[in-house]
């Protein structure tokens, strides 16, 4: 299971933000390092001018004799006076030099600034060289490092308070940012399956959650869709499929008791044909259900050629009624679709046109590319008269009309709309003088 919003959002600012705290100290560490060698170093070069200038003074008074100045740590103004050490030479004579002066070790050579290392100490030098009289002042290295310690120590202490106090402060932050999305949460949990409610009329939600909500109620609409339409799928069955068993029970019972044979086995003729118009009906019933659902794959299909191989099946039932059957069909026609619905589609055409046309009646079909480059199919049939007050309930599942005599469930019609929207197509059932056509265009052409 991935990691919480809140446990991301907060690692992804806490650490870059202690890593931004950590780089800024370890920063801060190094140039008050560079900061302070050259504070000190300036410090040692105006020491030694200050000595020379002295030494100087008292060489021209014919005062300059050696002696050494006590540099103890009982007469240390400062714990870091002991570090510091000088000599004063008068071309190769020593005239001056601190009680601690052994350190420095063997006389400088070349004027400026030097590192030299002992046994014991890290020095940094520094020499003078002017007018006959050279100043060498050395300072220990630990003087230094102890201070640039206390200025690290200084600054990274606050951040051991800084940093978890930061982190509470985004914690509860994130907490409070994010408690509209628990909000939401709550809210969706609360919704019941039969009674989808649309989200955002009650709730005050952020602008940033404008788009997901959004998306939650696009999703909500069509499971409501979905709800509705299997809620009506389900009565529709149910109620077609109630008297059609209910009279078939009652014609076996009768045909048990029944003595006749030769009426026993009418009877059982009869149920038997009950029995195939219900295996029709619950055939029907289950290409609706196919064609209602989304997510079918489109490809490129062969309209033509899909027409004239179920033509070819029909043309048996259309024989047996001496039915009449003209078509006018372009060629190599092709669309994109999917070819198993285009075939139940097709197939259901063919099949109410042959069903509730009589017998000797014209079946007319046409297939044609429109100007705009979208597929047109017609089918005409003749024979029963159809009101425009019908033909507007004719795509309704389980419509039959007024003047229909022939076995049917009710269903082609239904099941040809949905294919025709799933695939963007519109449907027209216009009446004619002695029928009707069923008009199939790409409404987006």
């Amino acid at each position: 299971m991935s990691p919480s919003l809140r446990t991301r959002l907060l690692k992804s600012i806490s650490i870059p933000l202690v890593l931004g705290l950590l780089a800024i100290g370890v920063g801060s560490y190094h140039s008050a390092g560079k900061e302070a060698d050259k504070i000190y170093d300036a410090q040692l070069a105006h020491f030694a001018h200050v000595l020379h200038e002295l030494s100087l003074h008292e060489v021209h008074k014919g005062e300059a004799m050696h002696h050494a100045v006590r540099t103890e740590s009982g007469m240390a103004a400062t714990p870091y006076e002991k570090d510091l050490s000088y000599r004063v030479w008068l071309g190769d004579r020593l005239i001056l030099q601190s009680s601690n002066a052994q350190v420095i070790g063997d006389r400088m050579q070349q004027p400026g600034f030097a590192d030299r290392s002992t046994a014991q100490h890290q020095l940094r030098l520094f020499m003078l060289r002017k007018d006959n009289v050279a100043v060498e002042v050395a300072e220990n290295y630990r003087a230094r490092t102890d201070l640039i310690h206390q200025m690290a120590v200084s600054t990274w202490l606050p951040f051991f308070f800084i940093i978890p106090l930061l982190g509470l402060a985004i914690f509860y932050g994130l907490r409070i940012g994010l408690k509209p999305l628990d909000t939401l949460s709550a809210y969706v949990a609360g919704l019941r399956p039969d009674a989808l409610q649309h989200i955002g009329g009650d709730i005050s939600l952020p602008r940033e959650l404008a788009p997901f909500v959004a998306s939650i109620n696009q999703l909500m609409h069509r499971v409501e869709e979905v709800i509705e339409r299997e809620k009506r799928f389900t009565g529709y069955a149910a109620h077609e499929l109630r008297t059609p068993l209910a009279a078939l029970k009652t014609q076996l019972q009768v045909a048990q008791r029944e003595k006749d044979k030769a009426a026993r086995l009418q009877m059982y003729a009869e149920a038997v044909e009950g029995i195939d118009r219900m295996a029709h009906l619950v055939n029907q019933l289950l290409l609706l259900l196919r064609s209602q659902k989304d997510g079918q794959v489109l490809e490129e299909v062969g309209l033509s050629q899909l027409m004239t191989e179920e033509m070819a099946v029909f043309e048996r039932a259309v024989t047996e009624k001496q039915q009449v059957l003209f078509c006018a069909m372009a060629p190599g026609i092709m669309c994109m679709g999917n070819a198993g619905m285009l075939r139940v589609l097709v197939r259901n055409l063919l099949d109410n046109a042959c069903r509730y046309s009589p017998e000797g009646a014209q079946i007319k079909i046409s297939l044609m590319q429109e100007e705009g480059g979208g597929p047109q199919l017609e089918v005409h049939n003749s024979g029963v008269h159809v009101t425009a007050e019908e033909c507007t309930h004719m795509s309704e599942p389980f419509y039959r009309g007024k003047a229909t005599v022939a076995s049917g469930a009710g269903l082609g019609l239904a099941i040809v709309s949905w294919i025709a929207r799933m695939h963007h197509w519109q449907v027209q059932i216009i009446p004619e003088k002695n029928g009707l056509c069923v008009r199939i265009f790409d409404a987006a052409k």
